[in-house]
Parts: structure tokens; sequence; C-alpha cells
């Protein structure tokens, strides 16, 4: 038995059987990977954004979180804790070379943050959009064992916590 097609039928066939597959802006990752590679998370709200106002291309704003729970944190000069104000980079609103791919929250938005810190020792909220996540996602991580700091064998054999200072943490990352 011989199929009949429409003219319509063999364009959307032939559209499918050739598309290019498309491309992103933002690559996936896996959120447990991601978050193990963190040395920040937390939980909590951005309660104040200070806009920048300048034309340069790359500024950032800056958002300020206020935290409600700290749920990792390897920095020994960083104490962290609930009610804490952290300030936080965030793609700048006010800009002429605003980009689709840029990062930015209002006042209120909150969930699990997961941070990234740059070369300026100043952490991002910015670099990805899966850096926010609902707090649900909380335990998952926490399952996965995302959420908990290096830890190192020291001179007695026994197995402790690593923390850093940040500049001794960007050392770390640029070592491996």
């Amino acid at each position: 038995m011989v199929r009949k097609y429409s003219g319509l039928q063999v364009i959307v066939i032939l559209f499918f059987y050739f598309a290019v597959p498309v491309k992103s802006s933002w690559m996936a990752i896996d959120i447990v990977e991601f978050a193990q590679r963190s040395p920040l998370i937390i939980t909590g709200k951005i309660v104040k954004v200070d806009y920048i106002e300048s034309d340069k291309m790359r500024e950032y704003d800056y958002a300020y979180i206020k935290i409600d729970k700290v749920l990792k944190n390897v920095f020994k000069d960083l104490p962290l804790k609930y009610g804490d104000t952290l300030k936080v980079l965030m793609s700048p609103v006010r800009v002429s070379g605003w980009c689709t791919t840029d990062i930015r929250y209002k006042e209120g938005r909150g969930g699990l943050w997961i941070l990234k810190m740059y070369n300026n020792l100043e952490f991002s909220i910015c670099s990805h959009p899966d850096q926010l996540q609902p707090r649900y996602k909380q335990r998952e991580l926490w399952q996965a064992g995302a959420l908990f700091v290096p830890r190192v064998t020291d001179e007695n054999g026994k197995q402790v916590r690593r923390y850093f200072t940040r500049k001794e943490w960007l050392f770390e990352k640029w070592k491996r």
C-alpha cells in the first residue's frame, strides 16, 4: 500500500528531518556539581538593589541578600549567619549595552542562591540562571553531598573540614 502525503505534510517532515539543533545562550548544567564547586550557598531574599549610574558596558548593580540560612560557607574570613546581609553583583539595569544573557532580579526575589566568587573577591548572582534555585532543592543538594565543606586529612590522620580565606580559595581554584 502506497501512502499519499499532502504538500504541507512533506514540508513539515523535511523541516524536522533537516532541522539544525538550536543552541541557547546558557548551557545546561548539573545543579549538584555546580553547587559542589560553589564556595558559598545561602537561602534568602533580595532586600535592596543599588543601581549603578554609569554608561560603561560591564559595570554591575549590587543586590543585597538578607540571609535566612547559610547552607555552605568554606570561608574562614567571611562569617555569615541568619539575618546578615550579603552584597552581591548583579547584571546592570541602566546600561546602554543590555544583553539578553543579563541576569537581574528585583527586590523581594528569594530562594536558594548558589554564589560564584570573582577574582576581585566579590560574589555574583549573574553568571548562570541556575544560581537561583527554589528553596526545596536544599534537600536534594544535601542528600547529594553538595553542601558539605571539603575535608582533608590532618597530620594525625583525622578527617577535618578545610576552610579557606577568600584569597586561598581563588589560589586553589586556579591551581586545578
